[in-house]
């Protein structure tokens, strides 16, 4: 049982210092621009970006409305 032990606590030692040094919470995007397309839109793109933007924007709203 014991043996059991600690072969399992040494097996959990030994993956978790093969881990990433930090771990990541960023996302892909660390500057504004590197995210931004700056090409043409496709045919009703440009609306549909519109109307979502507004959708969560007033959806955002309401959230912050309701809090205390």
């Amino acid at each position: 049982m014991l043996t059991r032990f600690v072969l399992a606590s040494s097996l959990l030692i030994l993956l978790s210092a093969c881990g990433p040094a930090a771990p990541k919470r960023a996302s892909s995007c660390h500057w504004w621009n590197s995210c931004s397309y700056e090409g043409p839109y496709e045919a009703g793109e440009a609306d549909y970006a519109r109307d979502e933007a507004a959708r969560l924007n007033q959806e955002q709203a309401a959230k912050l409305k309701r809090q205390p």
